[in-house]
């Protein structure tokens, strides 16, 4: 008896109708196991707006968090959600109100500081939302430093920011009145400045014999403490002027803006001074000039007084005021 022969399948498996069914089975399973739960399951966004933000330097701005829901069947997010920026400036601070965790659908003001040491230019920043079960999610934004416009006119005077106590050399030779009424150039002071020329005695390595006295910000002293980074800041001044005149005419001194060496330098090192002027009996306007290489971001000795006793070999009276960085 003759068998009868297998009938064999020549069709590839993925054709099989079998193979097709099994397959449509386990995507099924899969997407209602797990597809179904990803895309239903409570999600949150968290966004800064506006994405750029424009401050200038020493200043501050008020923008948005938001904390949004994101699952697409719109099943609320439930868990309270922390906010924070992840910096890479450490003068940019951010103030987050409220500042506890609060839940999703909701705004939280946020208040950026910008210090006035930051350089100008574009940072990138990232804003981290992270829920009470460990659900993290980011967005990044853009924060664009720019330098703050110079008001006009621009007028620091000199006596409301630093105090002369910055005395030089042979000290015991020097008076300083700062209130003088004797014959003030504006209002009813001036400064006066008496120096005897009684020591003959050398104080530095190069000889000199005289007195002088430094006007540092106030709190400072020999370049040991940091100026305020916003209020010692006279970018915007073109020059120093100041009135000046002697007691009799022919007093001779050297004024300076700057110079002061130490762990926290003047920003403008070596001073800019006037050099030795001879000053008369009447009122006269005096100037330094300030370059464009000049960097007044961090100023301590905002004025100086140099006097030698080989100028003034009988000692010396001048007064001054009107101290002032101008913008002229």
């Amino acid at each position: 008896m003759a068998r009868k022969k297998k009938t064999i399948n020549k069709n590839p498996f993925w054709k099989d109708w079998r193979f097709i069914i099994g397959t449509i089975i386990a995507i099924i399973a899969i997407f209602f196991g797990n597809g179904i739960y990803s895309v239903c399951k409570p999600h949150f966004e968290v966004r800064i707006k506006p994405l750029e933000i424009n401050i200038f330097q020493g200043s501050k701005s008020e923008t948005t968090a938001s904390i949004t829901n994101a699952s697409i069947l719109r099943i609320d997010y439930k868990e309270p959600v922390n906010l924070e920026v992840q910096k890479t400036q450490q003068d940019i601070k951010f103030i987050f109100s409220p500042d506890a965790p609060t839940l999703p659908n909701y705004d939280s003001k946020v208040l950026i500081q910008v210090g006035r040491s930051v350089k100008p230019g574009k940072y990138k920043f990232t804003l981290i939302g992270t829920g009470e079960n460990g659900l993290a999610h980011s967005s990044d934004f853009f924060i664009t430093v720019e330098i703050p416009p110079c008001p006009s006119p621009y007028v620091i005077n000199v006596e409301e920011y630093f105090v002369p106590n910055g005395f030089m050399c042979n000290t015991n030779d020097v008076e300083l009145n700062t209130r003088c009424s004797e014959s003030p150039f504006s209002g009813s002071k001036c400064i006066k400045i008496n120096y005897s020329a009684m020591t003959n005695k050398s104080c530095r390595s190069d000889g000199w014999i005289g007195a002088g006295i430094y006007w540092f910000c106030v709190g400072c002293n020999w370049g040991n403490i940091k100026p305020d980074p916003i209020k010692y800041d006279f970018s915007c001044a073109k020059s120093l002027v100041f009135m000046a005149k002697g007691e009799n005419g022919g007093e001779k001194a050297e004024f300076k803006v700057g110079g002061v060496t130490g762990k926290y330098s003047d920003s403008i090192n070596p001073p800019r001074t006037t050099g030795l002027i001879v000053l008369t009996d009447d009122w006269q306007e005096y100037r330094i000039d300030f370059t464009n290489e000049d960097n007044l971001t961090s100023m301590i000795g905002g004025f100086c007084w140099v006097t030698d006793r080989a100028w003034n070999q009988n000692g010396c009276v001048i007064y001054l005021d009107d101290i002032k960085f101008v913008d002229r």
